[in-house]
């Protein structure tokens, strides 16, 4: 249910990829600034690394808020960026729409860096979390289930669910 004028499907762009190194990526840096200066800056910033082994993403030009998407990625890293901390070894899949989906997440043997808010970077022996998520006339709900991650003197282990 895209949905455009009178019910009918609307045009959409649809982008399929697959085994994309993010390193390789970097040619396209002065394509990035010209189109959206802030992503180039955060590129640049965070110079991501890792392997995306699918991305599929549907979105609808006329009601880009019904977009779908799929992707899986495996052992990716980046660098700290402002309240983003840095991470590596971070692998996952997401997939659904921005109205409905979900997300999981595993990282092991893995440092954190997040120089604003710890004097040393997190060491994550190993991490795992399934985020779902529903954004509807009603609000939006954010819920994280089978939260498990295991530290350096520390363990956490649980879930949440925050309601807006």
């Amino acid at each position: 249910d895209v949905g455009g004028k009178n019910g009918q499907r609307s045009d959409e762009l649809r982008i399929r990829a697959s085994n994309l190194n993010l390193s390789g990526l970097t040619g396209l840096q002065p394509m990035a600034d010209k189109l959206a200066p802030s992503l180039g800056e955060i590129w640049r910033t965070t110079q991501p690394d890792g392997k995306i082994n699918l991305l599929a993403l549907d979105i609808p030009l006329q009601m880009a808020e019904k977009t779908r998407f799929r992707a899986d990625w495996s052992d990716m890293s980046w660098k700290q960026w402002k309240l983003l901390p840095g991470a590596e070894h971070f692998s996952g899949n997401i997939a659904g729409s921005v109205e409905n989906g979900t997300l999981h997440a595993s990282m092991t043997q893995a440092k954190m860096p997040y120089e604003t808010v710890f004097r040393a970077p997190l060491e994550i022996a190993k991490g795992d979390a399934t985020l779902s998520w529903v954004k509807n006339d009603k609000g939006f709900m954010l819920d994280g289930r089978d939260i498990d991650v295991q530290a350096t003197g520390v363990r956490a282990r649980g879930g949440f669910r925050y309601l807006q």
